[in-house]
């Protein structure tokens, strides 16, 4: 599956359960050459596709989440306005 396909798809999951799908913006072609660059190897290429279409997403959902389980999934990111380490 393409990762235009599975975000598609990820998203009706979501909705199916009322909940809000929200990524945030992709990367630059640009962004992405600077963070190989960076990082001193190329991205996976369907790692690279996925920064494209969204440079991680909203911060938590109750949908991949079990009752009473420290679940907390902040998305995918490349980079964020402040470290997180």
């Amino acid at each position: 599956m393409d990762v235009k396909t599975y975000l598609q798809a990820l998203s009706a999951l979501y909705a199916n359960v009322n909940q809000t799908f929200a990524l945030n913006n992709g990367l630059s072609n640009s962004a992405l050459d600077e963070a190989e660059k960076q990082l001193g190897f190329k991205l996976a290429p369907p790692l690279r596709e996925l920064w494209g279409y969204a440079n991680g997403g909203s911060e938590w959902s109750t949908v991949f989440a079990r009752k009473d389980y420290f679940c907390r999934y902040d998305g995918l990111y490349l980079s964020k306005p402040k470290p997180i380490f």
